[in-house]
């Protein structure tokens, strides 16, 4: 024991293990790849900010040559020639403020703003720049400085030689610091800590996005460690890491240097912010492996009370079982226990008393022996089933028996347990009450014949009356014979009714699956002649096919159609509306009219037998039957029938429920 559950611990310590060792590898490599992929998208904007700025700097280049190309310096300081020309060229450069040309002593001889003419620059560092290189033939950028026009610039100057090669002037020209603003703010990185700066060949800062409070433009970043790093590289591009040179952070930055013109573009973010986006996969992976550790320590103690707790619950399972088997031994009830392959398992105390099999008697295929022969045939299937079983005393008792699949934890079918209860008396009082029912329906129709033959021969005989006496007769006798006629036709109605009314439910077609779209059909087909006479129409949705009577269907839909047509609006031909919605467990049909409608007050009254709203002459008369027939078909079929009207002339709604 001892040793098993140090082996646990074991484990448990190198599970623990392997997660923080895959949570480690999975941190580091996500720290690996957001920095592989921060550092090449800082790069992809470095290089976008030096294709912008060495095609405007081109520009520059092209424009400054092309002054030069026209300059001759025997021209008089302003010639208006060669103003001209110099204003007709900056047209194409609109970056470009103003031109100068600016002699070796800082002298403006000629510009495109005549007031500049004659001025001195001062101390420049194009001048110097220019003076210290007598050889450079590029284009310098230099640093921003306030114009002799009082705002600030940065100027961009070229020289200017003679045909011997020699220095004769610089031409210069001022450009608006937003030009490089405008080219870094565009391409700002998505961190919340990203940054472009522009700087020239001398490091001064010339444009930098985002703006701060303290604007660094002007500022030298010649002595910042990640410029040196970049420039001993001695590549026209790096990655660098460190103390950003504005705020201090830690930063990754992609430098680029723009040749000829020697500017270096910074691209960066803060390390935190590059890194950021891992912070909640560390989370996760720290919460994982808490997870996992907690899991392991709680695996090797549930180990450990399982195995404590098998031996207790094997003691329960065996007392558990013989508690199970005294209890089917002492139901009252016949148990028995089939396997897969249809062969009795076990019987109970109960089965034996009843039969007189023992156990070992009735096991394999003995049990059938006390089975009635023309009952045996499905008694080893699952569900319900009544069979005759022999008792001991060599008589039968009919048995329902329910039987239901018995399954291993894992689901497999292992065979059938059935239960059955002795239902003898109650099968002979099945009996009894259907021969009673037949004995009541044969006096019900020898009732309603001999009852019905007094009333013809009354009918009959007030008939030959009227017949014999012809002129006779005076008024008064006449319509006595009337009242006795039309009592007995009703009385016979009645009869009819009643007859009918009794036989629902025992004389009705056998229940089956029915289409009820073919009962409304045969409906309709009954009631053509009076749908026809009050051009009445009847439309109906698509019907569910349902478990029922297909007599009683047809008549429910008679009955309602005919009603809907007898209690129709005068001057309004009768319309009816047949609709079925499914519900839980039903479909619920209503059969709609736009018939006199009935008050809230009789909606109750109107199912009861023998219960008429109008006079007996009123709306074609009738015996006020067939709402109650409605009524006992549909609890017949163990639904509910309801009416509802929103009040007289306004139609009304029947609707009645059948189970799915």
């Amino acid at each position: 024991m001892l040793a098993t559950r140090g082996t646990d611990w074991i484990w448990a310590l190198i599970l623990m293990a392997l997660a923080v060792l895959m949570a480690t590898w999975d941190i580091v490599s996500m720290a690996g790849n957001r920095r592989a992929e921060a550092e090449e998208r800082l790069d992809a904007l470095a290089r976008v900010v030096e294709a912008r700025t060495n095609h405007t700097l081109q520009s520059i280049n092209a424009l400054l040559r092309d002054a030069d190309a026209e300059l001759d310096m025997s021209l008089p300081p302003g010639d208006q020639t060669y103003h001209r020309y110099l204003t007709t060229r900056a047209r194409f450069e609109p970056h470009a403020l103003t031109i100068t040309v600016v002699t070796l002593d800082g002298n403006i001889v000629h510009s495109t703003n005549p007031v500049l003419v004659g001025q001195n620059v001062g101390e420049r560092s194009y001048l110097r720049y220019f003076q210290t290189h007598p050889q450079a033939n590029d284009l310098f950028v230099a640093e921003p400085v306030i114009s002799l026009l009082q705002r600030t610039v940065i100027f961009a100057a070229l020289p200017s030689r003679d045909d011997s090669g020699k220095l004769r002037a610089i031409m210069v020209t001022a450009l608006a610091p937003s030009l490089f603003s405008d080219i870094v703010e565009a391409a700002l990185p998505s961190e919340p800590s990203g940054a472009i700066s522009v700087t020239n060949s001398d490091h001064t800062i010339l444009a930098r996005a985002p703006s701060t409070d303290n604007s660094p433009i002007g500022r030298s970043l010649a002595k910042v460690p990640l410029r040196l790093a970049h420039l001993a590289t001695g590549k026209a591009a790096s990655i660098q890491e460190g103390p950003g040179a504005i705020d201090g952070m830690t930063r990754i930055i992609a430098l680029r240097t723009v040749a000829p013109w020697g500017l270096i573009i910074g691209v960066s973010a803060t390390r935190d912010d590059i890194l950021r986006p891992i912070l909640p996969r560390l989370i996760g992976d720290t919460f994982i492996v808490i997870l996992i550790s907690a899991f392991a320590i709680a695996l090797v103690r549930m180990r450990d009370n399982r195995k404590r707790g098998r031996e207790i619950a094997q003691e329960q399972v065996a007392k558990a079982r013989d508690y199970y088997m005294q209890v089917l031994d002492e139901m009252p009830t016949l148990v028995r226990r089939m396997d897969d392959a249809g062969q009795c398992q076990y019987v109970n105390a109960t089965w034996s008393t009843m039969t007189g099999q023992s156990l070992a008697e009735a096991q394999g295929q003995g049990w059938l022996s006390v089975i009635h022969p023309e009952d045996r045939a499905n008694l080893g299937n699952v569900g319900e089933h009544d069979y005759r079983l022999v008792c001991i005393d060599g008589g039968d008792a009919w048995i329902h028996e329910v039987a239901r699949p018995l399954r291993d934890p894992d689901g497999t079918l292992m065979g059938l347990l059935a239960s059955g209860i002795d239902i003898t008396e109650a099968r002979h009082f099945q009996e009894k009450l259907q021969q009673s029912n037949a004995e009541l329906e044969q006096f019900a129709y020898v009732a309603s014949h001999d009852m019905r033959e007094p009333l013809r021969m009354i009918n009959s005989y007030m008939g030959l009356i009227e017949r014999r006496m012809g002129t006779d007769l005076s008024t008064e006798i006449k319509e006595f014979i009337a009242f006795a006629r039309d009592g007995a036709e009703r009385m016979d109605r009645l009869i009819q009714d009643l007859l009918q009314y009794s036989r629902i439910g025992r004389l009705s077609a056998p229940k089956a699956m029915i289409d009820l779209n073919v009962c409304l059909a045969k409906a309709q087909n009954m009631l053509g002649l009076a749908m026809t006479e009050q051009s009445a129409t009847v439309s109906a949705c698509e019907l569910p096919t349902l478990f029922a009577s297909s007599d009683d269907m047809v008549r429910l839909f008679q009955n309602l159609i005919a009603n809907a047509i007898k209690y129709h609006q005068p001057g309004l031909p009768p319309r009816v509306v047949i609709d079925a919605r499914r519900q839980t467990g039903a479909w619920c049909i209503s059969v709609s009219d736009n018939g006199i409608g009935i008050s809230r007050d009789f909606f109750d009254r109107i199912f009861r037998i023998f219960q008429r709203l109008h006079g007996r002459d009123e709306h074609g008369g009738g015996s006020g039957i067939g709402l109650s027939i409605c009524k006992k078909i549909v609890e017949s079929h163990g639904g509910h029938i309801w009416v509802d009207s929103p009040g007289p002339n306004q139609g009304s709604v029947f609707c009645f429920t059948l189970p799915a």
